[in-house]
């Protein structure tokens, strides 16, 4: 919800569309299906059949799907959504793409070390090892126009990982 709030606040004081954001009827199913597919190709690089059928299945994957489906959309439509796209018509298309891709990545910092528990030091390699799969993300928002598939794609690498 944190995401949320502000995002749609701002929409509303200036009068802009959902689609100003990413969130448009164009181009929704090819992004969706684009955000499987790679899910699909993390899952098989990252689990084994038998773990994901042994784990998939339980209560603590479903809640975490549910969490993770507000993360992932929320994170998306506030990175990709709103921030890249203005971004993007400021500094460029790449330019802009690679400013929101660093931005989500870093922001990410205070989570890896009050919650995880990280050192500084460690909390930043990490952040920065975000940046290639936000750069991957904010590709499929650049080539689709629409937030779905990074937000499918987002939610299945977090659930991924507590599988």
């Amino acid at each position: 919800m944190i995401s949320f709030i502000p995002v749609f606040t701002i929409l509303k004081i200036r009068h802009q569309s959902f689609e100003s954001i990413g969130l448009a009827k164009m181009n929704w199913r090819l992004s969706v299906g684009v955000g499987l597919l790679l899910s699909m190709c993390f899952l098989a690089f990252n689990t084994t059949p038998e773990r994901f059928l042994s784990e998939v299945f339980t209560f603590n994957a479903f809640y975490g799907l549910a969490y993770f489906l507000a993360v992932g959309f929320g994170e998306e439509l506030l990175f990709r959504g709103f921030l890249q796209i203005r971004c993007s018509a400021w500094l460029g298309e790449i330019k802009g793409l690679f400013a929101a891709s660093a931005l989500m990545a870093f922001a990410h910092l205070p989570q890896r070390i009050f919650v995880v528990g990280q050192s500084p030091a460690q909390a930043v390699l990490s952040a920065t090892l975000l940046v290639p799969i936000s750069l991957l993300m904010g590709f499929l928002m650049l080539r689709t126009q629409n937030v779905l598939g990074p937000a499918v794609f987002h939610t299945m690498l977090d659930l991924t990982n507590i599988l």
